[in-house]
């Protein structure tokens, strides 16, 4: 990917998943976790979920790190709806180097 400026998002591998919220009970909440690195603290490496189905971003399904060292990092609870399909992407501002060793939506039933 060749990029002139600002930020700039790679997918997490070719993996894409179909979450149906039918699937789970009322209640349900979704989190976004990955474990990321940034080769320079000055510039947080970043990991968002992408709708595929609707080519947007889902709101509040990212995570930052300025850590040089891999960490995990956790997303604030996300709602989803219908059935659709998902990919993370992760990246930052194209002056640093960053690197995912893993990235997956979690749920929970929030009560």
């Amino acid at each position: 990917m060749l990029l002139s400026g600002g930020e700039g998002f790679l997918d997490h591998g070719a993996i894409q998943r179909n979450i149906d919220r039918a699937d789970y009970g009322p209640g349900v909440v979704f989190y976004l976790e990955a474990t990321l690195k940034t080769d320079n603290a000055s510039f947080s490496a970043k990991a968002k979920l992408v709708n595929v189905t609707d080519s947007v971003d889902v709101p509040g399904a990212e995570v930052t790190t300025t850590s040089t060292t891999a960490l995990t990092v956790r997303s604030n609870s996300f709602g989803l709806a219908g059935n659709k399909t998902y990919k993370v992407q992760f990246g930052g501002n194209i002056a640093a180097t960053y690197t995912t060793e893993d990235a997956e939506v979690l749920w929970d039933w929030s009560d």
